[in-house]
């Protein structure tokens, strides 16, 4: 069997975050039973959801009181955030319009909006947004087609290219005892 790197990486993510809800569901099942429902669990915040609620709506997150964070967690403010003129910020949000519909599979709606970031702002590289390149292989083929919509062929070659790169077949080594093949 063949697999890559990355998706190596995307499994090892996807069993960290299941063993993390699974661990916060019976924390949270736990303080039910001692009696105490309305407690967070570990300073996160607690996620509230009505039984009206329909199944493809996102759960409302409660806001984390100012007690329950650490001081000076704040995160840093990012200098080059500062010196952005609107059209790099419109950008920018684009671009992460475009992230939000790719995850979501909405490849039509992401590829515009990919276009759109990258004419917009020319010098803005999709593959720099945060979380990128933790998209699915079929997101980042929609930057690739964002790029090439917006004219920029280079810049869409490059990333291509980087995708072939990152996501080839590797061989395994083989285990022992057993014969190579071909034997």
């Amino acid at each position: 069997m063949v697999i890559s790197e990355p998706a190596v990486a995307g499994l090892e993510l996807t069993r960290e975050r299941v063993q993390r809800v699974v661990a916060e569901g019976w924390a949270r099942l736990r303080s039910q039973l001692a009696g105490d429902p309305s407690s967070p669990i570990s300073g996160r915040p607690s996620v509230a959801c009505s039984v009206t609620s329909r199944p493809d709506t996102e759960p409302q997150i409660a806001a984390t009181p100012a007690s329950a964070v650490p001081a000076g967690s704040d995160p840093e403010p990012d200098p080059n955030a500062l010196s952005l003129t609107p059209t790099e910020r419109r950008a920018r949000a684009s671009a992460v319009r475009g992230l939000m519909l790719a995850r979501k599979r909405c490849y039509g709606t992401a590829q515009e909006a990919f276009a759109e970031a990258a004419t917009l702002d020319p010098a803005l590289d999709l593959a720099s947004v945060p979380t990128f390149w933790e998209l699915h292989r079929a997101g980042q083929e929609t930057a690739v087609r964002g790029y090439e919509r917006a004219g920029r062929i280079r810049d869409a070659a490059v990333l291509a290219g980087t995708l072939r790169y990152t996501f080839r077949p590797r061989a395994l080594p083989a285990r022992r005892g057993t014969p190579p093949p071909g034997a």
